[in-house]
């Protein structure tokens, strides 16, 4: 519930007042006090969370790129990797083309000495 808007009394028709009516009053003018400074914390209260907020967010974004980059250096080294395995495979490949290339020179050598005999 709100508290009614605080009336502001002069000292002097404060004395006409009554005692209950000074209480009252001054009840009114504590609860409108206190609803200030409750207003004031509660903006204060939000005002630090958002820091927080910001501060976390700050620390997620950091997170993400230190990802980012770990994600980047393995991807490097995958592709390194498939790299090397292919030149391994080519060089596979011409050491057993050379070899085949060597029996047929063999094969064609031994068939040109039969031939000539």
């Amino acid at each position: 519930e709100l508290p009614k808007p605080v009336e502001k009394v002069n000292p002097e028709d404060e004395k006409k007042l009554t005692l209950k009516q000074v209480i009252e009053l001054k009840v009114q003018q504590e609860k409108a006090r206190l609803k200030e400074e409750e207003e004031r914390l509660e903006k204060e209260i939000r005002e630090s969370e958002l820091r927080g907020e910001e501060k976390a967010l700050k620390k997620l974004q950091s997170e993400k790129e230190e990802m980012e980059r770990q994600i980047e250096v393995m991807n490097k080294k995958r592709l390194e990797s498939i790299e090397k395995l292919r030149e391994e495979r080519v060089t596979q490949e011409l050491i057993r083309l050379g070899n085949v290339l060597e029996e047929r020179e063999k094969k064609r050598r031994k068939k040109a000495a039969c031939a000539v005999m």
